[in-house]
Order: structure tokens, then C-alpha cells, then sequence
């Protein structure tokens, strides 16, 4: 029986890791699509990341997130336009991948197991909240608070309701079938 357990735990364990890095593979890629809209181009990353918090147990998502994290901090190039390296992570938008472990985590205790669509899109809001309050934090000790506004939200403003949609719906359906 012993045998049979630890045998079971590896699996787990090795599930575990395989879909961690499945994950943190998946906002390598979402990093590197856009689409060319005015004023800013449309990424995926968010959306994604919205997803892992949705879709995750907190320990999956914040280990995906640090995965990524630490792929970006080594240099490889998996963050927005195929950057990597401490440089990113401590510039003016790094804050924005910081951001990402805190709102997953939060966005995955407020999920637990409902599936409950008010649950999700509280999720959503609140995650979203906390990633542009980080980014937003970061870019500020660069260029200042009132154009961390203007170049960190602003832009976004009209996206940040289509990544909450579209991460939010496709959790539902995930969770509902």
C-alpha cells in the first residue's frame, strides 16, 4: 500500500509541475501576441493570467506566475516582445509582472471551487485592480504618479473590461461543463 501512495504522490507531483510549466509556456506565448490597436496594442497576457487565477489553485497559479517570472529574470525571452532579464522585471513596467503573483492569488482565493459567474467576475475585477495597482506603483517611482496614469491605465481603460470578459467566460465555461 505504501508503495501504491508514493507512487500516487509522484504522479501528483509530477502533474503538478507539468501543468505549472504548461502555464507559465502559455503566458510565454501570450506575451509575444498582439493586436496592433490604438493607442496600445492588445496583448494576451493579461487575459491568460486572469484565466490561471480563475482556473488555478492558488498554489498552481502563484507557481506558474513565479515560473514566469523566473524565466524572465534568467533572460530568456518570454516577456512583451520577446524580452527577458532583470531589466524588465526592474524597469518601468515590471510591476505589471510582479502584479500578476499577487493577483492570482488573490483571484484564486476569492474562486475557490464556485462556479459561480458573480465569483469569477469579482475575481476578475479585483485581480485587475491589483495588477494596475502594481504596475501602475512601479511606473510611478519612473515617470511619476500622474503619468503612470496617463501612459499605465489610461490606455487601457477600454481594453481592461474585454480581458475581464474574456477571461471571465471562457473560466465559466470551463468550470460548467
Amino acid at each position: 500500500m505504501e508503495k501504491i501512495i508514493s507512487i500516487f504522490r509522484i504522479d501528483v507531483l509530477s502533474s503538478f509541475w507539468v501543468r505549472a510549466f504548461a502555464g507559465s509556456l502559455l503566458m510565454a506565448i501570450s506575451a509575444q501576441v498582439s493586436i496592433p490597436l490604438q493607442p496600445v496594442p492588445f496583448y494576451l497576457t493579461p487575459v491568460v493570467a486572469l484565466g490561471i487565477g480563475l482556473m488555478c489553485s492558488s498554489g498552481l497559479a502563484v507557481t506558474i506566475i513565479t515560473m514566469y517570472v523566473l524565466e524572465i529574470a534568467m533572460g530568456l525571452p518570454v516577456a512583451a516582445n520577446a524580452n527577458g532579464g532583470m531589466g524588465v522585471l526592474f524597469g518601468p513596467t515590471g510591476g505589471y509582472i510582479f502584479g500578476y503573483l499577487i493577483m492570482v492569488y488573490a483571484m484564486s482565493s476569492i474562486v475557490l471551487d464556485s462556479k459561480s459567474l458573480m465569483r469569477l467576475v469579482l475575481a476578475s475585477v479585483a485581480g485587475t485592480v491589483i495588477l494596475y495597482v502594481f504596475g501602475m506603483a512601479q511606473l510611478s517611482l519612473f515617470f511619476g504618479v500622474e503619468k503612470a496614469v496617463i501612459f499605465g491605465l489610461a490606455p487601457y481603460i477600454w481594453e481592461i473590461p474585454l480581458h475581464i470578459l474574456l477571461a471571465t467566460l471562457f473560466a465559466y465555461k470551463v468550470r460548467n461543463r
